[in-house]
């Protein structure tokens, strides 16, 4: 068995790294790839989701976020960025059960757990 990476964990990682340094066109297409060669790869669509989302596009980035979320409806981690980003974006009940979600998902002392809950307080002063 080797340790090395597949071709598409190779391309997520680079994909993901493109992101994360905001080389978000590049980010993108590599991402997009990973997306079409492994459908099923919630981690794809995460970062996909992202880049879509730091590029302005929204809808793109929620159609990819919420891809996520149902194949992978038990990573706290992807329920937090569909909450965030449903909330940026003024769909502010999803987003509160995103979080809601996020708790019951992540144990207490986890620094998602942490952030739901940080988020959760700040929208429901306004409800």
């Amino acid at each position: 068995m080797s340790d090395m990476a597949s071709p598409v964990e190779t391309i997520l990682a680079q994909g993901k790294e493109q992101r994360i340094n905001g080389e978000y066109d590049e980010a993108i297409a590599l991402l997009h790839n990973v997306v079409e060669q492994q459908p099923d790869l919630a981690e794809a669509h995460l970062e996909l989701g992202l880049a879509y989302c730091f590029t302005g596009l929204f809808e793109e980035s929620i159609h990819e976020l919420e891809i996520a979320a149902r194949l992978d409806a038990d990573n706290p981690e992807i329920q937090l960025h569909l909450a965030k980003t449903m909330t940026m974006l003024g769909r502010y009940e999803e987003g509160l059960h995103g979080f809601q979600a996020v708790l019951q998902l992540a144990p207490l002392g986890d620094p998602l757990h942490a952030e739901a809950a940080r988020q959760l307080s700040y929208f429901q002063q306004f409800g």
